[in-house]
């Protein structure tokens, strides 16, 4: 009976550890990011999207529109790239900035397409990628990437006097085939265009929850003394990307707590062995 228990338990750990190594491959297989440990790789990652290139890289064709500045290194090609200022196509999605029959100001428009330039475009939102599922066009987003809040303060006020009659663009709308079948088209949910107000209106009067909103989470709005992102810095004056410090110092605290998160899964796992391993020794004497 003794040696029947010491095999089981020499079967269960075999067993345990099997188990764990498959599991680990298999979110190594379906979760890239879970896998990333290097943080110069984190900062120069390209989020996996319809539009999206492979990995960033320069596209010196990128010499008009809103995303001009990202033609160093960029994820998105210079042909997409130099479509995002159009409100015909926004984003190649026929995503209609004028849902509510009037177009958007100029200067609303202009951060609309700036937030788009770093969506398609940017290579430093590595650190705040996640996976997602269920969506046809990517299988990762950007999550709470830190927003500057004067940015915010800007965007809200170029904006608020605009209409629009949901407050989530990124999951408010509805979505009807276009007249020429070419694809779907945003439009307001039930009840049209009576639904349309003010941005101001739709989000209480309050810039910091236009901005965490609009897109569903993709900003977070933190002080402008704290590490944060710009989106009005790509003009043709071509200055450097001022993002990329801020993806470089939260890329090496990810990679840091990836690697401590590992050691304490190690460390855990050590003691568990070290433990079954003097158990079976324990056993052994006893049978033996």
């Amino acid at each position: 009976p003794r040696q029947s228990i010491l095999l089981l338990i020499l079967q269960l750990i075999a067993s345990s550890s099997t188990k764990t190594a498959r599991q680990s491959n298999n979110n190594s297989r379906s979760n890239r990011l879970a896998t990333i440990n290097d943080a110069n790789q984190l900062a120069n990652l390209c989020m996996m999207g319809r539009l999206h290139k492979a990995e960033p890289g320069p596209e010196p064709g990128l010499t008009t529109g809103p995303c001009i500045g990202y033609s160093d290194s960029s994820c998105c090609t210079a042909e997409v790239g130099s479509r995002l200022g159009s409100n015909d196509e926004f984003a190649q999605a026929a995503f209609r900035l004028d849902h509510c029959g009037r177009r958007l100001s100029a200067e609303c428009e202009k951060w609309f397409e700036r937030s788009r330039c770093l969506y398609e475009c940017s290579p430093n939102l590595g650190p705040w990628l996640v996976k997602v599922s269920g969506y046809s066009w990517r299988t990762e987003r950007a999550y709470g990437v830190p927003l500057c809040h004067s940015q915010c303060q800007a965007w809200y006020a170029a904006c608020a006097a605009d209409l629009s009659c949901v407050p989530n663009w990124s999951s408010g709308f509805r979505w009807i085939r276009q007249a020429n079948g070419s694809g779907y088209v945003n439009v307001c949910p039930d009840g049209g265009l009576a639904q349309c107000r003010s941005i101001a209106q739709l989000h209480n009067h309050k810039a910091e929850q236009f901005c965490e909103t609009v897109w569903d989470g993709e900003f977070k709005v933190v002080p402008d003394g704290s590490p944060c992102f710009q989106l009005d810095w790509s003009t043709a004056t071509r200055k450097a990307n001022p993002n990329l410090a801020v993806t470089r110092a939260a890329s090496r605290e990810k990679v840091a707590a990836f690697y401590y998160s590992h050691a304490s899964v190690l460390k855990t796992a050590s003691s568990v062995l070290f433990g079954c391993a003097l158990l079976v020794l324990r056993l052994c004497f006893v049978a033996f």
